[in-house]
């Protein structure tokens, strides 16, 4: 599964027009940490996902569950 938190986290910046450097004036997540998740090096912690949708007006809930649809069958990765 990792890195497909980041990889939806990206399909919805892009959608909304959005920079890194955007995306975290508007969330207050750093724009490292922002670039470390849509590359797959880190998966963020609940307040991060929470400040991220937030940010891009969208339910942190309907994230996880895109990300759910995407992965369900696939075993878990260390």
């Amino acid at each position: 599964m990792r890195g497909v938190i980041g990889e939806e986290l990206r399909l919805v910046r892009l959608a909304r027009e959005l920079t890194p450097e955007q995306l975290s004036h508007h969330s207050g997540v750093d724009t490292r940490l922002i670039n470390e998740i849509e590359a797959g090096l880190v998966e963020p912690d609940i307040e991060t996902l929470f400040r991220l949708a937030t940010a891009l007006d969208v339910e942190a809930d309907e994230m996880v569950m895109r990300v759910w649809e995407k992965t369900r069958g696939q075993p878990p990765q260390d």
